[in-house]
């Protein structure tokens, strides 16, 4: 009669105790890793993480057998969602290794890849798989490169389709090669034949020929094996290389797979796969059924009637899954397609609903995520979800959730860096934390990228310093408000009755799924009482257009007939960014303008609006113009302000010479840094003294503080700032503190920088926003000197004189037009600068100090007076 497991675990219960009693633990470690796995493999997984624990705890043997307890840990701590407990056992490994690789470091390296592969930490997943690819390629280890490349695919394919072209195919194919000269197992064999076939069936991809040939392979195997799992999964692989070219064969293939598949969640896929063929076969209501039984089938909860608390529990708990995000996106777009067959506007608050949905799932995601590359990645996937979600939102004429899903497309990881560092200031953090910190964040950043175990060793620092900070201080996560844009009414009560804020969304859509919202982009309007939203058509046509106005604007031309061609081409854009319905009500309006994507490479002052070529009137005299990220971002950053004081008022870099970096003379950069100091009394240093290390240590110091100097913010480089010595790059300049009211680049190419589609352009200006800057000045391409010279000479004596940052530009400007004529009123001369972030006048000095402190020195000396004569009276 066998024994009963039941019985097996009490005898077993009852050794243990006794080894331990007699100290006998050499028997215990054996006997406890065994048991261990002997409970984990009947699904007693409390019980097998609560024995291994305590054979680790008692371990008397070698360390490689320690290792590979922590190892087993780490594997069924993962296994069971526990992905913070699994890293920190694997992380045991490296510790007891002494600086030695072995394989089972690469094992370990992988699985803590995995771990972030499920955070949705990508960039760090990847690092992760290259460490242990070198390892194991130097111990020669072919099972286990396999395993690292089929790991190291997943990570890859949730990147941009050329990191899939260029890594992921590479690695695959290097595993099929080393499958074709090593005995490897049938499951390897398979997942690289399946892996292979789902890179083909990628979207952007779709090589059926190919995709075909390796899906076969992996059915073939796994029909030889009556494998009923993996039948299923490479019948939907299938699915997925037909999905665009013939929904029918997908819808046949997807349909084979849930005949094959038994499990719950794989089914669920299927589902959702399902749900898109019948979308795009016109079964809209089988569609839509069909996606919230994937979702209830994933989660095992019915979102048609789960609460918000419930909603909240399930989004943490499977945010994970790429899946859920997927399904969500597919359910909003279903009832947007649903609402453009019946228009019932019901469906369009059902599409709504998802959209804001797939919107918390994609913050948690993002909260989840320690590393920026990761986070640009996941914003720039969820821009597709917005530009649906606002299709929806129009047609609703929702500008509440529209501007919603706006702001949350532009700067959101600068507002959370923000918050971040100005919360740490808050608990006046010791300096040696706060000089730890940015030490490691230099380093990281000075580093290559291709050393991955250095990068690797510098983040588990920062982390651990992190966490340091957390523990000790535990308000601090408390205060670590997530981002939630600000709603219309806020806004509105922000506006004065003068101005008006203008919000763009260009939507970048890669044309594929349940609802394809391609080559359009929103517009909305909002005044202290009134809300506008409009739809833009022929995107494609308007980034045409912009390109050439900005190629134009970069180079000065005289001839009559391209002023005139210059002219239409402006006013033709100007057109179509401020449609008829608002042109009266914009007129002599204040216009804070949040531009997105290609509109950042304008300054929108410079758009013709008169039709008539004789007389040309540009938008700026008209209405004065400033530029935000994000409303959201530019608000919270103001009420913080003030948080800092600063010691002096004006500082200055005119470099002129440039040593060894093959940069001009900038023979003017002196003379103009002297006209502004009339008017401002600071800090100015020139020549061999205007160093990067001066400016580093001098600019959390200032109030005002001007670049004249080489810039270069082009798209195609790391942004950068010269200095007489060297430069300062991008990366580098965003871990300094400035809170600077006012930052002015006085130099060529500083307002733009590369397009990070969900988050905004990587510009100069951006880097001083992330050191608390509230204002910053800079070029959208290289100024000319003479002109610059002017304006920038009354800007600042505006400023001098207590105008507005935002009217003192505008002045500046609206003189030199009203001062000039012929090709020098061309916007190559007076548009380059743009003023971007808060709009106000400088912070006044506390006059009220000073006049409390003057009081008290004349009754000091008062009161001495008074003493002295009272005792030259009692002399006498």
């Amino acid at each position: 009669m066998p024994i009963s497991d039941s019985l097996i675990s009490q005898k077993l219960d009852s050794l243990l105790l006794e080894n331990i009693r007699e100290s006998n633990f050499d028997d215990f470690s054996i006997v406890s890793n065994r048991y261990a796995s002997w409970l984990y493999n009947r699904k007693r997984v409390s019980k097998s993480l609560e024995t291994l624990n305590l054979s680790i705890k008692y371990h008397r043997g070698d360390t490689i057998s320690l290792q590979k307890k922590y190892y087993k840990l780490g594997v069924n701590l993962y296994n069971t969602g526990q992905f913070q407990e699994s890293l920190q056992a694997h992380q045991e490994i490296f510790k007891l290794s002494n600086n030695t690789t072995s394989s089972l470091n690469a094992d370990a390296y992988i699985e803590i890849g995995r771990v972030y592969y499920k955070k949705g930490d990508l960039q760090a997943a990847i690092r992760y798989y290259d460490i242990a690819e070198a390892i194991l390629l130097e111990l020669n280890e072919p099972q286990k490169l396999v395993r690292c490349y089929l790991n190291a695919h997943n990570a890859y394919k949730t990147l941009d389709i050329n990191k899939i072209k260029e890594t992921t195919l590479a690695n695959l194919l290097k595993a099929d090669s080393i499958s074709n000269i090593h005995s490897i197992s049938y499951i390897r064999k398979y997942s690289i034949n399946r892996a292979l076939g789902d890179h083909y069936a990628r979207y952007g991809i779709k090589d059926t020929t190919q995709g075909l040939i390796h899906l076969n392979k992996a059915l073939e195997l796994a029909t030889k094996r009556h494998d009923s799992t993996r039948i299923a999964q490479v019948y939907t692989n299938l699915g997925l290389l037909y999905d665009t070219s013939n929904n029918k064969k997908a819808l046949y293939y997807n349909e084979l797979a849930l005949k094959f598949s038994k499990e719950q969640k794989k089914k669920a896929t299927i589902y959702e796969n399902l749900g898109l063929n019948n979308a795009l076969l016109g079964n809209i209501d089988i569609s839509i059924n069909q996606l919230h039984k994937a979702l209830e089938l994933l989660t095992g909860n019915s979102f048609k009637t789960i609460t918000k608390e419930q909603q909240h529990t399930i989004l943490n708990k499977y945010y994970s899954d790429s899946n859920l995000w997927i399904m969500l996106g597919n359910l909003s777009e279903g009832y947007l397609l649903a609402y453009e067959k019946t228009k019932n506007k019901e469906q369009l608050k059902e599409s709504i609903k998802y959209a804001l949905i797939t919107d918390d799932l994609i913050d948690i995601y993002n909260k989840n995520s320690q590393e920026e590359v990761s986070k640009l990645i996941w914003r720039k996937k969820v821009t597709e979800v917005y530009s649906r979600a606002l299709r929806a939102c129009f047609l609703y004429n929702d500008t509440e959730h529209g501007l919603q899903f706006m702001e949350k497309n532009k700067a959101l990881l600068l507002y959370e860096e923000n918050i971040s560092r100005k919360e740490k200031q808050k608990l006046k953090l010791p300096d040696v934390l706060i000089q730890k910190e940015l030490q490691i964040k230099k380093q990281i950043k000075e580093l290559d990228q291709g050393e991955n175990i250095k990068i690797t060793e510098l983040r588990d620092a920062l982390t651990h310093l992190e966490d340091s900070i957390k523990s000790i201080y535990p308000d601090y996560v408390k205060t670590l408000k997530p981002y939630q844009p600000l709603s219309n009414d806020d806004i509105q009560n922000t506006l004065t009755s003068n101005q008006v804020l203008v919000e763009y969304h260009i939507n970048i859509d890669t044309g594929f799924g349940i609802y394809p919202n391609p080559n359009k982009g929103y517009i909305i309007f909002i005044s202290k009482n009134d809300r506008h939203f409009f739809e833009i058509e022929d995107v494609d046509i308007l980034r045409s257009h912009i390109q050439e106005l900005s190629d134009i604007n970069a180079k000065p031309f005289v001839l009559q007939n391209e002023v005139t061609e210059y002219n239409k081409l402006s006013h033709t854009i100007f057109d179509k960014l401020f449609p008829k319905e608002v042109k009266t009500f914009i007129k002599n309006k204040e216009l804070i303008i949040i531009p997105d994507d290609f509109l950042t490479r304008i300054p929108f002052e410079s758009l013709v609006i008169s039709e008539s070529q004789k007389n040309i009137k540009y938008l700026i005299q008209e209405n004065q113009i400033s530029y935000k990220y994000s409303y959201t971002f530019h608000q919270e950053n103001s009420v913080l302000a003030n948080m800092t004081s600063k010691k002096y008022n004006f500082l200055a870099f005119a470099p002129i010479n440039f040593d060894n970096q093959n940069l001009i003379e900038l023979v003017n950069s002196s003379t103009e840094v002297d006209n502004i100091n009339t008017h401002f009394e600071g800090t100015v240093y020139r020549n061999n003294k205007a160093t990067k290390d001066i400016f580093s240590n001098a600019l959390g110091k200032y109030n005002i503080i001007h670049l004249a100097t080489h810039a270069n913010a082009n798209d195609t480089i790391t942004p950068w700032i010269a200095f007489s010595d060297e430069k300062i790059y991008l990366d580098e300049l965003s871990l300094y503190q400035n809170d600077a009211s006012l930052i002015v680049l006085s130099a060529c190419n500083t307002g733009t920088g590369k397009i990070e589609e969900g988050e905004g352009t990587m510009s100069l200006s951006r880097g001083f926003f992330y050191g608390g800057a509230q204002t910053t000045v800079s070029s959208l391409w290289r100024v000319d000197d003479k002109a610059t010279a002017e304006i920038m000479g009354d800007f600042y004596k505006n400023l001098h004189e207590g105008q507005s940052k935002a009217m003192s530009l505008h002045n500046s400007k609206i003189n030199y037009l009203n001062n000039h004529s012929g090709s020098e009123l061309l916007p190559h001369y007076w548009a380059s600068f743009v003023l971007l972030g808060e709009t106000g006048p400088l912070p006044e000095k506390n006059w009220t100090l000073h006049i409390v402190v003057s009081i008290i020195i004349v009754l000091f000396i008062f009161i001495l007076m008074r003493i002295y004569v009272s005792r030259k009276q009692k002399r006498q």
